[in-house]
């Protein structure tokens, strides 16, 4: 079984593949998502679909991100974008 931590992790791999690899999204999840989770039905369906929603309301997760952004100022440690891999978290959390 896994834990709700470890199905999120692998969901921002796949976020990290699909943004970085530019692979379909089903092609992510029958690398990613599906191998390692693939044992356990329920929580493979939870990480699809955390997956696909992330990606379906990325421009609005992104927006949220954005706006946030500029409220911390020219001086915020994040500059203009933050890092892929801190991207990817951040969707989530707008999810």
């Amino acid at each position: 079984m896994h834990s709700r931590r470890e199905v999120r992790e692998r969901v921002l791999q796949a976020l990290y593949a699909y943004e970085v690899g530019h692979d379909t999204a089903e092609h992510v999840i029958d690398t990613v998502l599906r191998p390692v989770l693939k044992d356990d039905r329920e929580v493979l369906r939870f990480a699809t679909q955390l997956f696909l929603r992330t990606i379906n309301l990325s421009e609005e997760a992104d927006r949220l991100i954005a706006d946030h952004v500029k409220k911390l100022g020219p001086d915020a440690h994040c500059a203009d974008r933050p890092a892929a891999a801190a991207h990817g978290h951040l969707r989530i959390a707008c999810v």
